[in-house]
């Protein structure tokens, strides 16, 4: 039978500790709550953020304009849009400056070059809405500040299990501790329970499995979490909603704005209507909104390239520097 650790108590325990998990748990403790967070690795170096990102969708009414329609447009017709809840949007979009500007102050580089700088995953003449930044160190950083604010980080713990009681409500959770030679069963009451452990993207299968990195997200997205709160009684939905992401192979499908070619066919011609030189303003978007160019290209029997041989030398500086960041 597995060992049994004490058990903890807290006010909010975040299974989960990526962007997301070190977030939720940092407001928690903003707001005076005792936290726990709970990661199968190590804060500092996981989940989707965890060697770094270099594109943070971001609406700055300074750059954006006041009234920021034409950027939820433009973010609805881009790569993430489509299936989002409109009033989760428009609060993301009114708070996002916030968050950026608190990662700024903390030490990640969000405006290395001087301001605040959008390049990449657009289209000419449209908004630029992704802030091109420096997250090389941005799980460190998050991890830092969380336990500045007091937070208990539980490295390699993952989380098994929510603890719901007779009503349905979440009471705490399981985890299991690989922190010593034999695991050990670590029960966690907690008042609420916080599930950020990836999203839905395991669930499905990938046209090329065995590339790594070459699927739709981060390979660290469990979704453990879902199957927990399905496991507890909680009704789950929209999990058909899941973000699809195509490419070269062995690019990573995020981020792909990083790399400053143009998306060519064997003998460089450009595939897409958007770019047809090098741009570190616009990047490529075909591979972002028009996935199928890979499939009808190799129902043809011809491969697609991401094409770098026109760079400049400044361009090429550029795309190494944001591809140290992703």
């Amino acid at each position: 039978m597995i060992k049994k650790n004490k058990p903890l108590e807290c006010d909010v325990l975040v299974a989960g500790g990526g962007v997301a998990g070190l977030m939720a748990a940092i407001a928690a403790a903003e707001q005076g709550a005792d936290v726990i967070v709970a990661k199968k690795a190590n804060t500092r170096r996981s989940g989707s953020g965890a060697p770094g990102n270099d594109h943070f969708l971001c609406y700055i009414s300074s750059v954006h304009g006041e009234d920021p329609s034409e950027f939820i447009k433009e973010m609805e017709e881009s790569q993430v849009g489509g299936n989002n809840d409109m009033d989760l949007v428009r609060r993301y979009v009114s708070e996002c400056f916030d968050r950026v500007k608190e990662w700024d102050r903390w030490g990640i580089g969000m405006r290395e070059h001087g301001d605040w700088e959008f390049n990449g995953h657009a289209k000419p003449g449209h908004l630029r809405i992704w802030l091109k930044y420096a997250g090389k160190e941005q799980k460190p950083i998050l991890t830092k500040e969380a336990q500045k604010l007091g937070v208990k980080i539980l490295n390699h713990h993952p989380f098994t299990e929510v603890i719901a009681d007779a009503s349905g409500a979440a009471v705490g959770g399981i985890c299991i501790d690989l922190t010593g030679e034999t695991p050990a069963m670590q029960v966690i009451r907690a008042k609420s329970v916080v599930l950020a452990t990836g999203n839905v993207n395991r669930l499905f299968g990938s046209r090329t499995m065995g590339w790594m990195f070459n699927n739709a997200g981060c390979p660290s997205d469990v979704c453990t979490g879902r199957a927990a709160a399905y496991r507890a009684g909680a009704r789950l939905i929209n999990l058909g909603h899941i973000g699809t992401g195509a490419g070269c192979k062995y690019f990573n499908r995020r981020g792909k704005a990083t790399w400053l070619g143009v998306y060519s066919d064997i003998n460089g011609k450009p595939l897409g209507p958007f770019v047809t030189k090098p741009s570190k303003e616009y990047g490529d978007l075909t591979g972002d909104i028009w996935h199928e160019m890979f499939a009808l290209k190799r129902s043809q029997g011809e491969p697609v390239f991401m094409n770098c041989s026109e760079c400049t030398d400044d361009q090429l500086d550029y795309m190494l520097w944001g591809l140290s960041n992703e």
